[in-house]
């Protein structure tokens, strides 16, 4: 009964350690979306985005957005309801 608590246990022990060196291993990477300084700015894309809202893009928006390994930005279009796909058209039944 023990051994399987021990296992149990230095299970447990063995995941906390891996994802605290996946934690550190992130954090020395550092984020992902930077500016040319190399500092995370959020408001950068703010003019992308509803006022008020969290995360709801701008209807009808035909942006780019800066790509850090080629010099194309990374086209961002959005529909009428302010989300990445194609336009939703319902074709309603005759009635």
């Amino acid at each position: 009964m023990r051994s399987v608590f021990k296992k149990r246990l230095l299970t447990a022990l063995l995941v906390l350690v891996i994802l605290a060196l996946i934690d550190f291993g992130a954090r020395i990477i550092g984020p992902a979306s930077t500016n040319a300084d190399g500092i995370y700015s959020p408001n950068a894309y703010s003019d992308m985005y509803l006022p008020d809202t969290y995360g709801h893009m701008r209807p009808h928006l035909d942006t780019g957005m800066p790509n850090s390994s080629s010099e194309n930005p990374i086209p961002i279009r959005t529909n009428q309801f302010g989300m990445r796909m194609r336009e939703v058209e319902l074709q309603k039944k005759p009635m």
